[in-house]
């Protein structure tokens, strides 16, 4: 496979309505579609070219169709495959664009084509709420291409979401095993008085048995003999 110089790149993230923004203090610049050099390419893709103009056009569902029967007959098409996970992304299908992104991994080993997966497959983890899965990502990302900021800020967050997340799950642990202890020691509680409450009891029924005993006893002894 062609190997994509940082001017091929550039000249492409130039082109393909990158869009930046931030959700949820991630750092969202998405890369799009890749178009390939057409001083390289055999024979035009018919259907990849005519997924690209509707990927520019927003129709990322009957893109993504197009790129479908591309694939059919090149499964490997690195630049295709991308296409296809990023009309899927762009249609929500964050799931769907994670794998086609995974399998796509196989079809290069270009750094500069590795980079632009990673980094994709990375956001949508993020948006899929993977934390520790987008932060491979991205880190395989920075590992082709170490001068990928975008990259490398959207690790750091992702590093610094998953420890308050782990620090906000051991609060929880600990609000839970204080809770517990308290709900054990009312319970406990609990049962203390109703010991003392049954030991009344029978010390009363106790007393009403010695009271009855008692008099029966003075009746019998103050009734006169029979006179036989």
């Amino acid at each position: 496979m062609r190997n994509y110089s940082p001017t091929d790149w550039n000249r492409a993230k130039s082109k393909l309505n990158s869009s930046k923004r931030l959700i949820g203090g991630f750092l969202l610049i998405f890369i799009s579609i890749l178009f390939t050099n057409r001083a390289v390419a055999q024979q035009p893709d018919k259907f990849v070219s005519k997924g690209n103009n509707l990927y520019r056009q927003g129709e990322y569902a009957k893109a993504a169709d197009q790129y479908r029967k591309s694939l059919e007959r090149k499964p490997d098409n690195a630049l295709t495959n991308f296409n296809l996970a990023n009309a899927l992304y762009r249609q929500q299908q964050f799931a769907d664009a994670e794998q086609v992104f995974t399998r796509d991994l196989e079809n290069t080993t270009d750094p500069a084509m590795l980079n632009r997966i990673y980094y994709n497959k990375g956001l949508a983890h993020t948006r899929k709420k993977e934390l520790e899965q987008s932060i491979d990502a991205y880190k395989q990302a920075l590992i082709h291409d170490p001068t990928d900021a975008d990259a490398r800020y959207n690790l750091q967050i992702a590093l610094r979401e998953l420890n308050k997340n782990k620090q906000s799950d051991k609060k929880e642990k600990k609000d839970n095993q204080q809770k517990d202890q308290k709900q054990q020691q009312q319970k406990s509680k609990l049962n203390k008085k109703q010991v003392e409450n049954l030991l009344k009891a029978l010390q009363q029924r106790e007393q009403d048995v010695q009271r009855k005993y008692q008099q029966n006893r003075s009746r019998a002894t103050s009734q006169p003999e029979k006179d036989w």
